[in-house]
């Protein structure tokens, strides 16, 4: 936000007005500490270790023996740790995977081409190449992941595609 008052304010000078250049230099130092701050902000977010994800917000069948669970949760927070996401969005992907494991337990799974549909939808014509780049996310994470993914029905979630396109374009592993 400083950035842009500073280089409001540049824009009433002329290039060459000593006041334009130290207008410059100073939305130049500005956006840099935006910069840094903001980054310094995702860094405290995202936990050093998966164990520190929120994993009490994953709600797996009751019927699940403890040993599976704790295997599941521990994959979660591994992808999550992996991509990069923060305790909010690994919230998000949760509540993605709640939805997806409630709507199997009552025999109504995840409807793939609607979901296709929506991320049609959201990407418009950047689906193709935007799909591509959570596909090779996916595959980044591992067998194990992808497996867990197309078994829970979670692999055809509009809501965890596009958090795992966000991350990835966060952390430049994909353009803007």
């Amino acid at each position: 936000m400083e950035a842009v008052d500073l280089a409001k304010q540049r824009s009433a000078f002329m290039p060459w007005d000593p006041r334009f250049q130290a207008l410059d230099k100073a939305v130049g130092a500005a956006a840099a500490r935006e910069a840094a701050a903001q980054a310094e902000a995702e860094a405290a977010a995202r936990p050093e270790v998966p164990s520190e994800y929120p994993l009490w917000t994953v709600s797996l069948p009751s019927d699940v023996p403890m040993q599976d669970a704790r295997a599941a949760t521990d994959l979660m927070a591994g992808a999550a740790r992996n991509l990069g996401l923060t305790k909010d969005e690994f919230v998000v992907a949760a509540e993605a995977y709640n939805s997806v494991a409630r709507d199997a337990a009552l025999g109504r799974p995840l409807n793939g081409e609607a979901e296709l549909q929506k991320m049609r939808g959201m990407w418009g014509a950047d689906f193709d190449r935007n799909l591509a780049i959570v596909r090779a996310e996916v595959k980044r994470l591992g067998p194990d992941v992808a497996a867990w993914l197309d078994e829970t029905g979670l692999g055809n979630s509009s809501r965890l595609a596009h958090l795992i396109l966000s991350a990835a374009r966060r952390h430049g592993r994909a353009p803007w």
